[in-house]
């Protein structure tokens, strides 16, 4: 069998785990999105001010920007949050169902999925250098070097459902 990525469990369990800690995680995600979209909503002009002058003390790189600015891109990243927490809530459910299914099809457009999103958040990072908006880089690197771990895990476990599918014979498919 060769190599355990996942230490003392088997493959199987530990990509369930990979999902259903994908569907915590953007649950949690929907869950903000909503709080911080109507609590965004039900905020007065005057809590808006004080709001952004309190958040001008703590970062004076804001000063340049107007209170309208700052609610539009609290606004797009809301909902930016909610998509993402909708889409990855997606993805871990057909991760799930993919591997209760014996489906190793869903394992790979998860793969894909998280792939993509690996260089997305790189790109990302190395916009947000260039533009001189330092994010933390440790969580910024562990949090890709996980998504690999579990992109390694799910692929084994693809390829090992593809070596026990292929030992089945064949459904023969009458031509009508």
């Amino acid at each position: 069998m060769g190599f355990n990525p996942c230490c003392c469990l088997t493959l199987r369990t530990g990509a369930i785990i990979i999902g259903i800690l994908e569907i915590i995680v953007s649950s949690i995600g929907i869950l903000t999105a909503i709080v911080g979209g109507l609590g965004w909503s039900s905020m007065s002009e005057n809590d808006t001010r004080v709001m952004f002058e309190e958040m001008k003390k703590k970062d004076p790189e804001l000063r340049d920007y107007s209170v309208d600015t700052i609610m539009s891109i609290l606004a797009v990243a809301l909902v930016i949050l909610l998509v993402w927490s909708l889409i990855h809530l997606f993805m871990g459910s057909a991760l799930i169902h993919g591997i209760k299914r014996q489906r190793p099809s869903f394992l790979k457009v998860w793969m894909i999925y998280e792939g993509c999103e690996i260089v997305a958040v790189t790109l990302l990072y190395i916009f947000m250098i260039s533009t001189n908006l330092f994010p933390d880089l440790f969580t910024i690197l562990l949090t890709c070097l996980l998504q690999i771990y579990f992109i390694y895990v799910v692929y084994r476990l693809h390829v090992e459902m593809r070596e026990q599918s292929s030992h089945l014979p064949k459904p023969r498919y009458e031509r009508t």
